[in-house]
């Protein structure tokens, strides 16, 4: 089968990957002049770790950072809310680790495995303008005039998604009321004592702080989150400033202080958080969506790159061994768009779980426990695709 994909982030590229491996014949357009991740981490959960060899990417399970056997979750003064089980007791039973990876190192990784399958799948430089359905291909023209015909196109763009657009419209984003700002801390830059794998949570009303270390301790990296109006732009590159994210945080712990005081100039973004509802399809005739184009989720759960390489999985796996694309389509959404939504969803209650006046560890152990049981003991290599 011959399948183009737009876009060669996290999800874009593991699709193209495992495609390959099921040996498909797979041409990746990204409209972007190199392949490149932002300076940010990742959560990864044991829904997504466990996926890592089957993708070729085993290696990577050394590079995490897995977390003690606690997460604490503090209150801004430092004052213990929460503590709950992580490190390697997730280990012993979800049969995965939970971790963390810089972003670019999972991308990388991922590129690399598949330059190993075939060296020529990636063309950069290629933004979509328009794509056209037949009555046998779809046909994808290209800002610079370049024309493409595949039996299937997979749209694994992003949140601001071209293929979704041609397939269903804009969507009407709603904007949550807050506001995110990251950073990326080298741990020299910070206090002695915070030199060790290290993950944490602060929460208060309308606002919350997550913290951990990448690349053996090398950085810090955080994601501060505060309910704020006045500025509403969705994307990850927009500057900000220390001052402006010292400004929401003063009130706070030294340790929270001394990571935005840390963080280089240059290193500090923010965006605006948007949300948006689950959607009732991602498919129409040969062509379809992957990730945050199918849907895009709030970060608090920490679940997008996790969803986008279940995805790339199952899309494979519905693929594999027929011709009948309307069928494998269906049986891909199938298995993905209840999973999906519920992660959605929760993704958007865990915003207000942080954010309201009281947090005890009661509610969160609770709404943890059913978090971890649903999220992470899901398999996607052996998902019944019904075919």
């Amino acid at each position: 089968m011959e399948i183009a994909l737009i876009g060669a982030g996290i999800g874009g590229t593991a699709c193209a990957l495992a495609l390959t491996r099921a040996g498909h014949r797979v041409k990746v357009f990204e409209q972007a002049a190199e392949l490149s991740e932002i300076g940010a981490g990742l959560t990864m959960a044991p829904n997504a770790t466990r996926l890592f060899e089957g993708l070729g990417v085993g290696h990577l399970l050394d590079q995490l950072v897995i977390p003690p056997e606690s997460r604490i979750v503090h209150g801004i003064t430092g004052d213990v809310l929460v503590s709950a089980k992580t490190g390697p007791l997730l280990i012993e039973r979800f049969g995965a680790p939970y971790g963390f990876l810089h972003r670019a190192d999972l991308l990388n990784a991922l590129a690399d495995a598949l330059r190993r399958e075939d060296s020529s799948a990636v063309h950069l430089n290629h933004r979509l303008v328009e794509l056209e359905e037949t009555s046998s291909d779809v046909v994808l023209t290209f800002s610079d005039g370049l024309q493409h015909r595949a039996d299937l196109v997979i749209g694994a763009d992003g949140i601001k998604s071209t293929v979704r657009q041609w397939l269903f419209g804009t969507d009407q984003a709603r904007f949550t009321g807050n506001i995110a700002w990251r950073g990326l801390v080298p741990i020299d830059r910070l206090p002695s004592h915070m030199n060790r794998p290290h993950s944490g949570v602060w929460a208060a009303p309308k606002r919350h702080f997550v913290q951990y270390t990448l690349r053996d301790c090398q950085y810090m990296n955080y994601v501060a989150i505060a309910e704020k109006t006045g500025w509403e732009v969705e994307g990850w590159m927009e500057p900000s400033t220390i001052d402006e994210v010292l400004e929401e945080f003063s009130d706070w712990q030294d340790d929270v202080l001394a990571m935005i005081k840390g963080t280089p100039p240059e290193a500090c973004f923010k965006w605006a958080l948007f949300d948006r509802d689950p959607m009732p399809s991602w498919s129409r005739g040969s062509v379809t969506l992957l990730g945050d184009a199918a849907h895009p989720m709030l970060p608090f759960l920490g679940q997008g790159a996790a969803m986008a390489l279940e995805d790339a999985v199952i899309l494979s796996k519905a693929l594999t061994g027929t011709s009948d694309i309307p069928r494998a389509l269906q049986a891909y959404e199938g298995a993905r768009r209840e999973r999906t939504a519920w992660t959605q969803l929760e993704s958007r209650a865990v915003g207000d779980l942080f954010h309201g006046d009281t947090i005890t560890s009661e509610t969160f152990a609770n709404d943890r426990s059913m978090q971890t049981g649903k999220l992470f003991s899901y398999d996607a290599l052996n998902v019944d695709m019904g075919l």
